[in-house]
């Protein structure tokens, strides 16, 4: 009975252990920890879903290939350079202060900028006569 149960147990463990090396192919399993190949796949379904890209501080030897899908309308040559330049998004800052006792949620002030195109930081700083939220909009 006892040969039996380790037989079955034996087995099963073999069984699991192979299941999870087929479950992640690809992986580099001489080098645990190693890093897989970096992609992004982005899909724009609108024109009000586009995506900022912003490159900052990459300096690499040679220029960095992108790939346009699903564009009809841009054709550019497989050996064609696009030349781009990084621009830091510029910001302006403002501050509402939400009286103390009053839910943030209740301000009209706060919905007032969010139509202005204001959101908020994520900044929020106790002070004597209520909280200030630190807001900011793109320049």
């Amino acid at each position: 009975m006892m040969t039996k149960f380790a037989c079955v147990l034996s087995a099963s463990i073999a069984l699991t252990a192979g299941a999870s090396i087929l479950a992640a192919p690809g992986q580099n399993t001489a080098y645990p920890g190693a890093s897989t190949k970096p992609s992004v796949w982005v899909e724009n379904r609108g024109r009000g879903e586009a995506i900022p890209i912003v490159l900052q501080e990459v300096a690499t030897p040679t220029p960095v290939s992108v790939q346009v899908i699903g564009t009809p309308t841009v054709t550019l040559a497989s050996s064609s350079v696009v030349q781009v330049r990084a621009v830091r998004q510029s910001w302006e800052y403002r501050t509402v202060t939400i009286p103390l006792g009053q839910a943030a949620q209740d301000v009209t002030t706060l919905t007032n900028a969010g139509a202005d195109g204001w959101e908020a930081t994520g900044i929020q700083v106790p002070g004597q006569s209520g909280i200030v939220i630190v807001l900011k909009r793109p320049r």
